[in-house]
C-alpha cells in the first residue's frame, strides 16, 4: 500500500512538472522610465503694422487693409495742395413759376431757342449746369443744352458752340442736371447758356425765369425765332453752374473735417500754405472692411482735391497652432508654429506668454534666432520685429514649464481578474482636462481604458474593469492634466494577482497517472527527452538564423560577364570598396577556390578578405557577393542558392539590352527580404496590432521597442537595440520574426 502511495505521488509530481514544462511562458516586464503625451493647443498673438503711402491728386480717401479682421489704432494724415475740385454755384435760383417756352408745331413756327448770359470772372472749368423747367406730354423731339459765344455788340449768343448735350428734363417742374460729355475750360469773359432746337415734330419745353427779384439784374437773356434777338435784362433764366476754378484753401478757413468711426475730427492748418494735418491715436476700431474709407467734409459743401501722405497704424490677433509634450519627471515642452505673413511697413508680432513658461526660444527655418528677438522675462512677452520676419519662413517658438501638481485619491492598489479599478482626482481639482492612460505589465497601452474627464464636471472618478484573464503583474496609470496654459502628470501603480487554478484536463491527467502507475512515468520521461532534444535543435536553428543575419555587412548583385552592379546594400558603417572586391573575386574565381556547392549550374565560393568572410554565389548570368563577419550556417547557404535561382528566373530578361540602367532591378530587395530576412537589419516602426493576436513574449518585445524609441528620441528602432546580440535568445528572436510576419514590426525604408 505504501508503495502504491509513493508511485501515486511520484507520478503526480512528474505530471505537474511536464504540464509546467509544456505551458511555461517566458515572460519579463519591459521597464520604461516614463511615458509621454502630446496635447494640441492654440495661442493668440498680436500683430502690428503701418500702412504708409501717398495719394496724389485725389478727392477721396480709400486706404487698403489686409483683411476685415484688422483694427485701426491710430493715423497721421498730411494734406497738401488743397484746392477746389468742383462746385455747384447758384447764379439764379429763385423759383416764381414763370417760364419761357420753346415750342414748335406743324401749324406754326415760334420760338427755337432761349439763352441767358454766363459771366466768368476768372478762368473756369465747366462740367455742366442745373436748370429749372419741364416739358409737355406732347413733346416728341429733343433739343440741346449748349454753351455759346457772346455777341458783345447786341448782347446775344453767337454761332460758336463750346459744349453741348441733349437736354435732360421731364414732365414735372424741377431742377435737372445738364452734364456735358467732357468738361470745357473757358477763360474770363462772357458766354451764353442756351436751349436750342431745329425740329421736325412737336416740341414744347419750358425754362423758368425770375423777373420778380433776380440776384443778377444785369444778366442778358435772348430768344431765337428766325434769329437771336438782341439781349434784354432784368429777367434771367434759372441756372446753377457746375464749375471748377483755380482756387486753393487752408483747412481751417472752410472747417475741413475727417469722419472716423462716426466721429468728426478737425483738420488743422499746417506750416505750408493750403496744407493741413490730422493726428489721431488711441483708436480701437474694427473697420470690418478691406478698405478704410475716410469722408472729408467742409462748410462750403464743395468737393476738394488734395494730395495726402498717410500713416495708418493697425493691429490684429493671429491664431497659432501649438502643442505641449508632457513627460514624467521632465519639464513640459511647448511648441508654437505660427503662420506669419508680413503686411505693409514696420510689421511686428508680440506674444504674451503664460507666466509659468521659461526658456523661450524662437526658430526661423530651423535656425535659432532668439538673440535677434526681444524677450522680456518680466513682462512675459516676446517681440518679433519687422527686420527679422521673412515671408514664407517656417516659424517655431518653444518654451518649458514645470509639471503642474495635482493629487490622486487612491483607495486600493491590488486587484484581481474582472475587478473594477477606481480612483479619484483630488477633492478640489483645478478646472481642465484629465486624461487617463493605463499600461499593462509590458507597458503597452490598454486602448479601452483611455478616458478623459473635463472639470468642472459631475464626477472626478476614473473607472475601468479588468479583463477576466488579464496579464499578471504591475499596471501603471498615467493621468495627464491640461488646461491650455498648464500641463502636468501624476502616476500610480496597481497590482493584478491571478490565482492558481487547476483546470479539468490537468486534474484528469493527475488521476490517470495515479491509476496507470510507473509505466506511464517511464513513457513520460521518454517523451520529455525527445521534446527536449527537439526544442534544443529548434533553438539552435533560431540562433543560427539570427546570427547569420546580424553578421551581414554588405550585399552586392552584379551581371557576371561585365561585373557591373545592378543592386547593392550596405549594413555597416565601415568603409567598403565593392568595385575592388568584385574585381578581386572575379580574378580568383578562375583558380577554383573552395567550393561549398558543386551543382552544375550554381556554385558558391567562400574566402577571407581583410578579416571579413566573403561569399560569392553564381547562377548563369548573375553573381551575388555577401561580406559577413563570420561564415554562415548551412541553411543560410541553401537560402543563398535559392536566391540565386530566383534572381535568374525573374531578372535575367533585363540583361539582354543592359547598358547600366539599374531601375528594373529595384525589386531585388524584396527577394533579399524573402530569402535572407534582411528586414531584420532595417530601422523598424511599430504599427497598431488591431485585432491581431500577440503572445506575451511578442508583447514584451513591443515594449522593448517602445522603450528604445523613447530612450533614443526616435520614431524607429533597430532589432539590435532590443535584444542581447551575443545571447540571441531563441524565444526573443522567434517573437521578433513573428512580429515581422504579422507586419506589426515594419521597415521604415
Amino acid at each position: 500500500m505504501k508503495r502504491l502511495k509513493r508511485i501515486f505521488f511520484l507520478n503526480l509530481i512528474l505530471i505537474a512538472f511536464v504540464l509546467g514544462f509544456f505551458s511555461q511562458i517566458d515572460y519579463s516586464k519591459a521597464q520604461v522610465e516614463g511615458e509621454s503625451l502630446t496635447f494640441p493647443a492654440n495661442f493668440t498673438m498680436e500683430e502690428f503694422t503701418e500702412n504708409i503711402n501717398r495719394l496724389d491728386n485725389t478727392t477721396s480717401i480709400e486706404i487698403p487693409l489686409p483683411s476685415r479682421s484688422w483694427n485701426l489704432t491710430g493715423l497721421q494724415l498730411n494734406f497738401s495742395n488743397i484746392k477746389l475740385q468742383s462746385e455747384i454755384k447758384p447764379i439764379e435760383d429763385q423759383e416764381h413759376g414763370d417760364y419761357g417756352p420753346i415750342y414748335y408745331t406743324t401749324h406754326s413756327r415760334k420760338v427755337y431757342g432761349l439763352g441767358v448770359q454766363l459771366n466768368l470772372t476768372e478762368t473756369t472749368t465747366i462740367f455742366g449746369a442745373y436748370i429749372y423747367g419741364y416739358k409737355s406730354p406732347e413733346t416728341t423731339e429733343l433739343i440741346q443744352f449748349q454753351i455759346r459765344g457772346y455777341n458783345e455788340a447786341e448782347n446775344k449768343p453767337n454761332d460758336t458752340i463750346y459744349a453741348f448735350t441733349n437736354i435732360n428734363i421731364s414732365l414735372i417742374p424741377g431742377w435737372y442736371l445738364q452734364s456735358f460729355n467732357s468738361s470745357v475750360k473757358l477763360p474770363k469773359g462772357n458766354y451764353y447758356l442756351v436751349l436750342f432746337s431745329i425740329v421736325s415734330g412737336d416740341t414744347n419745353y419750358y425754362w423758368a425765369y425770375n423777373e420778380v427779384d433776380p440776384k443778377n439784374l444785369n444778366l442778358y437773356t435772348s430768344k431765337y425765332t428766325n434769329n437771336w434777338n438782341s439781349g434784354v435784362q432784368n429777367a434771367p433764366y434759372l441756372y446753377k453752374l457746375i464749375q471748377k476754378v483755380n482756387k486753393s484753401y487752408n483747412p481751417e478757413e472752410i472747417n475741413m473735417t475727417a469722419e472716423i468711426n462716426g466721429r468728426s475730427y478737425d483738420i488743422l492748418n499746417s506750416t505750408s500754405p493750403y496744407s493741413g494735418i490730422l493726428s489721431v491715436n488711441g483708436l480701437n476700431w474694427n473697420v470690418n472692411d478691406t478698405n478704410l474709407h475716410i469722408p472729408i467734409k467742409n462748410d462750403l459743401d464743395i468737393e476738394l482735391n488734395f494730395t495726402l501722405d498717410y500713416d495708418v497704424k493697425l493691429n490684429n490677433y493671429l491664431s497659432s497652432n501649438a502643442s505641449v509634450l508632457i513627460e514624467a519627471e521632465k519639464d513640459n515642452i511647448w511648441t508654437l508654429t505660427p503662420k506669419i505673413t508680413k503686411y505693409f511697413w514696420n510689421y511686428s508680432i508680440k506674444f504674451s506668454y503664460p507666466s509659468n513658461w521659461n526658456d523661450l526660444m524662437v526658430f526661423r527655418d530651423g535656425v535659432n534666432i532668439s538673440s535677434l528677438i526681444h524677450i522680456d522675462p518680466l513682462e512675459k512677452s516676446i517681440l518679433i520685429s519687422n527686420n527679422t520676419i521673412i515671408n514664407g519662413a517656417e516659424w517655431n517658438i518653444t518654451a518649458t514649464s514645470p509639471l503642474f501638481n495635482f493629487g490622486l485619491d487612491i483607495r486600493l492598489y491590488e486587484y484581481g481578474p474582472g475587478q473594477e479599478l477606481r480612483f479619484l482626482i483630488d477633492e478640489s481639482p483645478t478646472p481642465g482636462n484629465y486624461t487617463l492612460i493605463l499600461y499593462d505589465p509590458v507597458y503597452l497601452p490598454i486602448d479601452d481604458a483611455q478616458q478623459t474627464i473635463s472639470l468642472p464636471a459631475e464626477t472626478n472618478l476614473f473607472s475601468y474593469t479588468f479583463d477576466t484573464h488579464p496579464l499578471e503583474g504591475e499596471y501603471h496609470a498615467y493621468v495627464y492634466f491640461f488646461d491650455g496654459t498648464n500641463a502636468g502628470l501624476e502616476t500610480a501603480t496597481f497590482i493584478i494577482t491571478v490565482p492558481f487554478i487547476i483546470d479539468p484536463i490537468t486534474l484528469f491527467l493527475i488521476i490517470l497517472a495515479s491509476v496507470v502507475g510507473i509505466s506511464v512515468t517511464t513513457s513520460i520521461v521518454v517523451v520529455v527527452k525527445k521534446h527536449k532534444r527537439k526544442v534544443e535543435a529548434y533553438k539552435e536553428e533560431i540562433f543560427n538564423k539570427c546570427m547569420d543575419i546580424i553578421n551581414i555587412n554588405y550585399i552586392m548583385v552584379s551581371e557576371k560577364k561585365s561585373s557591373l552592379n545592378v543592386y547593392e546594400q550596405v549594413f555597416t558603417t565601415q568603409k567598403l570598396d565593392p568595385t575592388l572586391i568584385s574585381g578581386f573575386l572575379s580574378a580568383i574565381h578562375s583558380f577554383g577556390i573552395e567550393l561549398t556547392n558543386t551543382d552544375e549550374k550554381t556554385q558558391t565560393i567562400k574566402l577571407e578578405y581583410k578579416n571579413s568572410k566573403v561569399l560569392m554565389s553564381e547562377f548563369k548570368d548573375f553573381r551575388i557577393v555577401i561580406i559577413m563577419n563570420e561564415l554562415p550556417s548551412q541553411k543560410f547557404l541553401d537560402s543563398l542558392s535559392n536566391l540565386a535561382f530566383n534572381l535568374e528566373t525573374q531578372y535575367s530578361r533585363y540583361l539582354e539590352n543592359f547598358k547600366g540602367n539599374i531601375d528594373p532591378f529595384k525589386g531585388i530587395e524584396n527577394l533579399l527580404k524573402k530569402h535572407l530576412n534582411i528586414s531584420f537589419l532595417y530601422p523598424l516602426k511599430i504599427v497598431k496590432t488591431g485585432k491581431t493576436k500577440v503572445s506575451p513574449t511578442e508583447k514584451m518585445m513591443i515594449g522593448r521597442a517602445l522603450e528604445s524609441m523613447k530612450k533614443n528620441k526616435q520614431k524607429y528602432f533597430y532589432i539590435t537595440h532590443i535584444m542581447e546580440v551575443k545571447a540571441c535568445d531563441s524565444k526573443d528572436i522567434e517573437a521578433i520574426f513573428n512580429l515581422l510576419d504579422k507586419n506589426i514590426f515594419q521597415p521604415v525604408i
